[in-house]
Protein backbone atom coordinates (compact mmCIF):
# COMPACT_ATOMS: atom_id res chain seq x y z
CA UNK A 1 0.00 0.00 0.00
CA UNK A 2 1.37 3.33 -0.83
CA UNK A 3 1.83 6.20 1.62
CA UNK A 4 -1.20 8.88 0.92
CA UNK A 5 -1.05 12.47 1.30
CA UNK A 6 -4.77 12.32 2.61
CA UNK A 7 -8.28 11.91 0.47
CA UNK A 8 -9.28 15.36 -0.95
CA UNK A 9 -12.72 16.69 -0.84
CA UNK A 10 -14.59 15.33 2.20
CA UNK A 11 -16.47 16.89 5.01
CA UNK A 12 -16.86 16.36 8.39
CA UNK A 13 -14.24 16.42 11.74
CA UNK A 14 -11.03 15.42 9.16
CA UNK A 15 -11.77 18.18 6.71
CA UNK A 16 -9.91 20.70 8.33
CA UNK A 17 -7.08 18.43 8.96
CA UNK A 18 -5.32 17.65 5.24
CA UNK A 19 -8.17 18.65 3.00
CA UNK A 20 -9.21 21.80 4.27
CA UNK A 21 -6.18 23.38 6.14
CA UNK A 22 -3.46 21.21 4.09
CA UNK A 23 -1.33 19.87 7.45
CA UNK A 24 1.82 17.73 5.78
CA UNK A 25 2.74 15.21 7.42
CA UNK A 26 5.19 17.14 10.10
CA UNK A 27 6.21 14.12 11.59
CA UNK A 28 7.52 12.25 8.58
CA UNK A 29 10.82 12.16 7.59
CA UNK A 30 13.03 10.27 4.25
CA UNK A 31 15.72 7.36 5.64
CA UNK A 32 16.41 3.96 6.95
CA UNK A 33 14.54 2.69 9.78
CA UNK A 34 15.73 2.26 13.15
CA UNK A 35 15.72 -0.46 15.06
CA UNK A 36 12.47 -1.36 17.58
CA UNK A 37 14.83 -1.58 20.68
CA UNK A 38 16.51 1.69 19.87
CA UNK A 39 13.49 4.27 17.75
CA UNK A 40 11.71 6.99 19.57
CA UNK A 41 8.56 5.96 21.61
CA UNK A 42 6.56 7.61 18.24
CA UNK A 43 8.32 5.85 15.91
CA UNK A 44 8.02 2.60 17.50
CA UNK A 45 4.05 3.24 17.55
CA UNK A 46 4.20 3.38 13.82
CA UNK A 47 6.43 0.21 13.78
CA UNK A 48 3.75 -1.80 15.70
CA UNK A 49 0.71 0.17 13.68
CA UNK A 50 2.33 -0.81 10.36
CA UNK A 51 2.66 -4.73 11.37
CA UNK A 52 -0.79 -4.59 12.60
CA UNK A 53 -3.21 -2.60 10.46
CA UNK A 54 -2.55 -4.56 7.01
CA UNK A 55 -6.12 -4.07 5.62
CA UNK A 56 -9.53 -2.29 6.23
CA UNK A 57 -10.81 -4.62 7.97
CA UNK A 58 -11.29 -4.60 11.93
CA UNK A 59 -7.79 -6.27 13.86
CA UNK A 60 -8.02 -9.08 16.30
CA UNK A 61 -7.88 -8.17 20.03
CA UNK A 62 -4.53 -9.17 20.10
CA UNK A 63 -3.01 -6.92 17.30
CA UNK A 64 -5.31 -4.28 19.23
CA UNK A 65 -3.35 -5.12 22.57
CA UNK A 66 0.16 -5.15 20.77
CA UNK A 67 -0.73 -0.97 19.94
CA UNK A 68 -2.24 -0.60 22.93
CA UNK A 69 0.65 -1.94 25.06
CA UNK A 70 2.85 0.77 22.65
CA UNK A 71 0.49 3.47 23.52
CA UNK A 72 0.15 3.12 26.68
CA UNK A 73 3.47 3.77 28.34
CA UNK A 74 3.76 7.16 25.48
CA UNK A 75 4.43 10.28 27.09
CA UNK A 76 3.93 13.80 26.46
CA UNK A 77 7.85 14.42 26.28
CA UNK A 78 7.95 11.50 24.10
CA UNK A 79 5.83 13.32 21.06
CA UNK A 80 8.13 16.68 21.96
CA UNK A 81 4.43 18.17 24.33
CA UNK A 82 4.72 19.93 27.94
CA UNK A 83 2.56 19.18 30.08
CA UNK A 84 0.38 22.31 30.82
CA UNK A 85 -2.35 21.27 32.85
CA UNK A 86 -1.68 23.72 35.40
CA UNK A 87 -1.29 26.71 32.84
CA UNK A 88 -4.04 28.53 31.15
CA UNK A 89 -6.44 28.99 34.50
CA UNK A 90 -7.06 24.66 34.96
CA UNK A 91 -10.52 24.28 34.97
CA UNK A 92 -11.99 27.22 36.91
CA UNK A 93 -13.59 28.91 33.66
CA UNK A 94 -15.86 25.48 34.02
CA UNK A 95 -19.18 24.92 35.77
CA UNK A 96 -21.56 22.06 35.94
CA UNK A 97 -25.93 22.65 35.64
CA UNK A 98 -26.44 20.25 38.82
CA UNK A 99 -27.41 17.03 36.02
CA UNK A 100 -24.49 16.09 35.26
CA UNK A 101 -23.34 18.26 32.11
CA UNK A 102 -20.46 20.59 31.77
CA UNK A 103 -21.41 24.19 30.82
CA UNK A 104 -19.05 26.06 28.23
CA UNK A 105 -17.80 29.29 28.90
CA UNK A 106 -18.85 31.80 25.73
CA UNK A 107 -15.42 31.54 24.33
CA UNK A 108 -12.99 29.17 24.03
CA UNK A 109 -9.16 28.85 22.73
CA UNK A 110 -9.15 27.14 19.44
CA UNK A 111 -7.87 23.31 19.32
CA UNK A 112 -4.24 22.14 17.66
CA UNK A 113 -3.97 19.35 15.27
CA UNK A 114 -0.67 17.93 15.55
CA UNK A 115 -0.52 15.61 12.30
CA UNK A 116 1.96 12.67 12.55
CA UNK A 117 1.51 10.18 9.83
CA UNK A 118 -1.25 8.81 7.80
CA UNK A 119 -1.48 5.99 5.06
CA UNK A 120 -4.22 4.24 3.51
CA UNK A 121 -4.44 1.87 6.34
CA UNK A 122 -3.66 3.81 9.67
CA UNK A 123 -3.12 7.51 10.71
CA UNK A 124 -1.67 8.80 13.67
CA UNK A 125 -2.26 12.48 15.42
CA UNK A 126 -2.56 14.64 18.53
CA UNK A 127 -5.35 16.79 19.23
CA UNK A 128 -4.71 19.62 21.86
CA UNK A 129 -7.32 21.20 23.86
CA UNK A 130 -7.74 24.01 25.88
CA UNK A 131 -9.50 24.12 29.04
CA UNK A 132 -13.50 24.55 27.85
CA UNK A 133 -12.45 23.14 24.17
CA UNK A 134 -14.79 20.14 22.80
CA UNK A 135 -14.75 18.11 19.76
CA UNK A 136 -18.39 17.57 19.00
CA UNK A 137 -20.18 14.23 18.77
CA UNK A 138 -18.90 12.53 15.52
CA UNK A 139 -19.06 9.12 13.93
CA UNK A 140 -16.24 6.89 12.96
CA UNK A 141 -17.55 4.41 10.27
CA UNK A 142 -15.61 1.06 9.69
CA UNK A 143 -13.00 2.17 12.16
CA UNK A 144 -10.81 1.03 14.95
CA UNK A 145 -10.16 3.91 17.03
CA UNK A 146 -7.38 3.84 20.06
CA UNK A 147 -7.20 7.31 21.80
CA UNK A 148 -4.41 7.98 24.98
CA UNK A 149 -5.10 11.13 27.08
CA UNK A 150 -1.77 12.04 27.60
CA UNK A 151 -2.00 14.59 30.04
CA UNK A 152 -4.90 16.67 31.61
CA UNK A 153 -8.50 16.03 32.15
CA UNK A 154 -11.59 15.18 30.00
CA UNK A 155 -15.11 14.13 29.83
CA UNK A 156 -16.09 11.37 27.48
CA UNK A 157 -19.61 10.96 26.02
CA UNK A 158 -19.96 7.73 23.42
CA UNK A 159 -22.73 5.91 22.00
CA UNK A 160 -23.34 3.03 19.45
CA UNK A 161 -26.09 2.15 17.65
CA UNK A 162 -29.02 -0.09 18.92
CA UNK A 163 -28.96 -1.80 15.60
CA UNK A 164 -25.35 -1.12 13.61
CA UNK A 165 -26.94 -3.51 11.07
CA UNK A 166 -30.11 -1.47 9.86
CA UNK A 167 -29.44 -1.21 6.02
CA UNK A 168 -32.05 1.35 5.75
CA UNK A 169 -30.81 3.19 8.28
CA UNK A 170 -27.20 2.87 7.61
CA UNK A 171 -28.06 4.45 3.86
CA UNK A 172 -29.88 7.11 5.03
CA UNK A 173 -27.95 8.94 7.78
CA UNK A 174 -30.23 12.27 8.35
CA UNK A 175 -32.86 9.65 9.72
CA UNK A 176 -32.94 10.27 13.29
CA UNK A 177 -31.85 6.63 14.78
CA UNK A 178 -31.40 5.01 18.43
CA UNK A 179 -28.22 4.51 20.28
CA UNK A 180 -27.32 3.66 23.87
CA UNK A 181 -25.09 5.28 26.01
CA UNK A 182 -21.97 3.49 26.65
CA UNK A 183 -19.45 5.94 28.03
CA UNK A 184 -19.96 8.85 30.30
CA UNK A 185 -16.64 9.58 32.25
CA UNK A 186 -13.96 11.58 33.16
CA UNK A 187 -10.29 10.81 32.24
CA UNK A 188 -6.99 11.49 33.86
CA UNK A 189 -7.88 12.61 37.58
CA UNK A 190 -8.22 11.07 40.96
CA UNK A 191 -11.56 9.81 41.92
CA UNK A 192 -13.20 12.69 44.02
CA UNK A 193 -16.51 10.47 45.27
CA UNK A 194 -18.68 13.21 43.06
CA UNK A 195 -18.34 11.84 39.80
CA UNK A 196 -17.35 8.59 37.88
CA UNK A 197 -13.89 8.74 36.34
CA UNK A 198 -11.47 6.38 34.91
CA UNK A 199 -7.59 6.41 34.44
CA UNK A 200 -6.10 7.70 31.22
CA UNK A 201 -5.12 4.14 29.87
CA UNK A 202 -5.61 3.67 26.31
CA UNK A 203 -9.34 3.88 25.54
CA UNK A 204 -10.25 1.67 22.03
CA UNK A 205 -13.62 1.76 20.16
CA UNK A 206 -14.60 -0.32 17.32
CA UNK A 207 -16.94 -0.04 14.08
CA UNK A 208 -20.31 -1.23 15.84
CA UNK A 209 -19.05 -1.00 19.73
CA UNK A 210 -17.40 0.48 22.33
CA UNK A 211 -18.77 4.04 21.97
CA UNK A 212 -18.27 4.58 18.05
CA UNK A 213 -20.38 7.54 18.36
CA UNK A 214 -18.29 10.44 20.84
CA UNK A 215 -17.90 13.57 21.90
CA UNK A 216 -14.73 15.52 23.96
CA UNK A 217 -14.53 18.30 26.17
CA UNK A 218 -11.95 19.64 27.64
CA UNK A 219 -11.91 20.23 31.89
CA UNK A 220 -8.50 21.37 31.87
CA UNK A 221 -5.57 21.36 28.89
CA UNK A 222 -5.05 18.34 27.73
CA UNK A 223 -3.59 16.25 24.69
CA UNK A 224 -5.26 13.23 23.43
CA UNK A 225 -3.10 10.91 21.07
CA UNK A 226 -5.65 9.55 18.23
CA UNK A 227 -4.65 6.01 16.06
CA UNK A 228 -7.28 5.56 13.19
CA UNK A 229 -7.40 2.49 11.77
CA UNK A 230 -8.47 2.83 8.59
CA UNK A 231 -8.81 6.85 8.90
CA UNK A 232 -11.62 8.77 7.51
CA UNK A 233 -11.72 8.46 3.83
CA UNK A 234 -14.64 10.26 2.06
CA UNK A 235 -13.33 8.58 -1.79
CA UNK A 236 -14.00 5.17 0.29
CA UNK A 237 -17.46 6.12 1.58
CA UNK A 238 -15.78 7.10 5.46
CA UNK A 239 -17.69 10.35 6.09
CA UNK A 240 -17.07 12.04 9.72
CA UNK A 241 -20.71 12.74 10.30
CA UNK A 242 -21.79 14.79 13.36
CA UNK A 243 -24.64 14.11 15.65
CA UNK A 244 -26.40 15.75 18.34
CA UNK A 245 -29.16 14.07 20.97
CA UNK A 246 -33.13 15.33 20.32
CA UNK A 247 -35.06 12.90 22.85
CA UNK A 248 -34.23 10.16 25.75
CA UNK A 249 -36.12 6.95 25.81
CA UNK A 250 -34.46 5.99 29.25
CA UNK A 251 -33.06 2.82 29.65
CA UNK A 252 -33.09 -0.64 28.11
CA UNK A 253 -32.83 -3.67 30.49
CA UNK A 254 -31.77 -1.87 33.50
CA UNK A 255 -28.56 -0.55 32.27
CA UNK A 256 -28.17 1.20 28.97
CA UNK A 257 -29.55 4.65 28.60
CA UNK A 258 -30.94 4.85 25.02
CA UNK A 259 -31.21 8.20 22.79
CA UNK A 260 -32.53 9.22 19.79
CA UNK A 261 -29.37 11.02 17.59
CA UNK A 262 -29.98 12.96 14.50
CA UNK A 263 -27.32 14.16 11.82
CA UNK A 264 -25.84 17.84 12.96
CA UNK A 265 -24.01 19.83 10.44
CA UNK A 266 -20.43 21.23 11.53
CA UNK A 267 -20.86 23.63 14.81
CA UNK A 268 -19.77 26.97 13.84
CA UNK A 269 -18.00 27.43 17.21
CA UNK A 270 -15.59 24.07 16.30
CA UNK A 271 -12.50 25.46 15.50
CA UNK A 272 -8.87 23.08 14.93
CA UNK A 273 -5.58 24.95 14.00
CA UNK A 274 -2.64 23.73 12.54
CA UNK A 275 -0.10 22.65 15.50
CA UNK A 276 3.72 22.68 14.94
CA UNK A 277 5.13 18.83 15.88
CA UNK A 278 7.96 19.46 17.49
CA UNK A 279 8.41 15.61 18.33
CA UNK A 280 10.72 12.89 16.62
CA UNK A 281 10.49 12.42 12.90
CA UNK A 282 8.92 9.45 11.53
CA UNK A 283 10.91 7.39 9.72
CA UNK A 284 8.24 5.64 7.07
CA UNK A 285 9.06 1.86 5.87
CA UNK A 286 8.18 0.34 2.38
CA UNK A 287 5.63 -2.30 2.92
Amino acid sequence: MSESDGAEGGKGLWKWRLWSLGLGKGGEDEGDAMTMASAPAVQRLYDVCKKVFTSTGVPSEAQVANVRAVLDNIKPSDLGLVNDEQQNGGDRCFTGDGKGNWLRPRYSLPISYLHLYECDLFSMGVFVLPTSASIPLHNHPGMTVLSRLLYGKMHVRAYDWVDPHDERLNKNPRIARQAKLVVDHVLGAESNGTEPQRASATEVLYPTSGGNIHAFTALTPCAVLDVLAPPYSPATGRHCTYYRATSSDGTVEGCDQIEWLEEFRTPNDFVVQQGDYQGPRIIPTPR
